[in-house]
């Protein structure tokens, strides 16, 4: 679906650490709040933004949660939108962190 809207994707990961890891050497991240081993996507996003200040777009099912959800807007130059993602939401939150795209 991103490869459709004409992005490329840089790295898949699962985990906290590698999600960190990996946003070094990308351009935006596309985000879930659970992660593998127990891991958040909202720390994962604090510890990006503390070095870097890429795009996130969370994709998460707990959007529907709304304390989870005022958490997760809570961290600059997010997007959110609730699973199962279509190519549409997917389109307008990239054009909301993207917005010169």
């Amino acid at each position: 679906m991103i490869l459709a809207l004409g992005y490329e994707v840089c790295d898949t990961v699962a985990t906290e650490a590698a999600a960190v890891a990996g946003a070094r050497s990308c351009a935006a991240v596309l985000m879930d709040y659970r992660l593998a081993g127990g891991g958040s996507g909202l720390v994962a996003a604090r510890k990006i933004r503390e070095s870097q200040d890429i795009p996130i777009v969370f994709c998460t099912a707990s959007a529907g949660d709304p304390g989870l959800a005022d958490k997760m807007r809570a961290v600059p130059h997010t997007a959110l939108i609730a699973k199962p993602v279509s190519q549409v939401k997917l389109q307008e939150a990239l054009a909301q962190v993207f917005p010169a795209r």
